[in-house]
């Protein structure tokens, strides 16, 4: 991102493990569209087929992103989400997330839904639209940072930056209500009850249950929506998007100059979905499969990153 872009401040890919909040709700999110894209009776190679053009993408342009490619090739992203871990219940404690999703928007007018994911239940003493709109016409930080440049040396460089930030500023003065709307707290449904924040304790069973769902669709009458193969399934999904993860990071300049996609396609994951390579996982607990891999993955060496020092942008 640009030094100006108040969005994500950091690659949370320093901390990404397999079994990370994010990357549960990234799954989450995209097989529930995944399963409202498939249906009983249809063939594995067409919905292969109808699935192709959607992807998931983690940690680019936002925590997680779902996108469309267009009939002459080109990604269109359609949302996008900001994941925060935190335990601040203060809509003001996520005002650069915020900020960060309107730029998003400008950039890519498109963009049809921004979602922010919370795992504490914030304190509004209003709608949280109201929020959004107070946050996104709030340009103190753009003249704090003209200030600052103000005050260093008339350099080239500097008056570029100015540049840039008028011009963004004139970009969030132009935000127009429609697209202020798209900015949402994602909505969850735990336990029965609706709510727009999930605790990292419930991403988990919250994907578990997209699994549970998918299967009750695509595989009824068969043991895939039991217990026991979501179990197992839940390992695999996780354990491959743990791959790609270590992927990106090792492979690092051939995804930075095009020559490996950072997308991961919906019929990927469909595949791994219907496969029934899972059935192998004999983990009786979350997580003890994927940490042997990573034992094997992560000896330190002069040419392999430890997992903390991650780099996926």
């Amino acid at each position: 991102m640009s030094k100006l872009n108040p969005g994500i401040l950091f690659d949370a890919s320093r901390s990404w493990n397999g079994y990370n909040h994010q990357g549960k709700l990234a799954l989450y999110y995209a097989i529930q569209e995944i399963t409202a894209l498939v249906h009983p009776g249809t063939s594995e190679a067409d919905d292969r087929e109808n699935l192709k053009p959607h992807f998931l993408e983690i940690e680019y342009m936002e925590d997680f992103s779902v996108g469309k490619f267009q009939a002459n090739g080109d990604a269109a992203y359609v949302s996008v989400h900001q994941v925060k871990d935190r335990i601040e219940t203060t809509p003001s404690a996520y005002k650069s997330a915020i900020q960060g999703l309107a730029k998003h928007l400008i950039d890519e007018p498109s963009i049809k839904e921004a979602y922010l994911h919370v795992t504490s239940q914030l304190t509004l003493q209003k709608a949280f639209g109201e929020y959004v709109s107070e946050m996104v016409t709030d340009l103190q930080w753009i003249t704090n940072h003209e200030n600052k440049i103000k005050k260093e040396k008339d350099t080239p460089e500097n008056r570029a930056i100015l540049s840039e930030l008028d011009d963004l500023r004139k970009q969030y003065q132009a935000f127009s209500k429609s697209q202020m709307a798209k900015i949402a707290l994602y909505s969850y449904q735990i336990a029965g009850t609706k709510q727009t924040f999930c605790p990292e304790d419930q991403a988990g069973i919250l994907l578990k249950n997209a699994l549970t769902s998918f299967y009750q669709k695509k595989f009824p009458g068969t043991d895939k929506p039991g217990t026991s193969f979501v179990e197992k399934s839940y390992l695999y999904m996780m354990g491959n998007l743990d791959q790609h993860v270590v992927d990106r990071s090792l492979n690092y300049d051939a995804y930075k100059a095009a020559k490996k996609d950072r997308r991961i396609l919906f019929s990927q994951i469909y595949d791994w979905l219907i496969s029934d390579e899972c059935q192998t996982i004999m983990a009786t607990a979350e997580g003890s499969v994927l940490r042997g891999v990573r034992t094997d993955l992560f000896v330190p060496t002069d040419y392999m990153p430890a997992f903390d020092t991650l780099n996926l942008k």
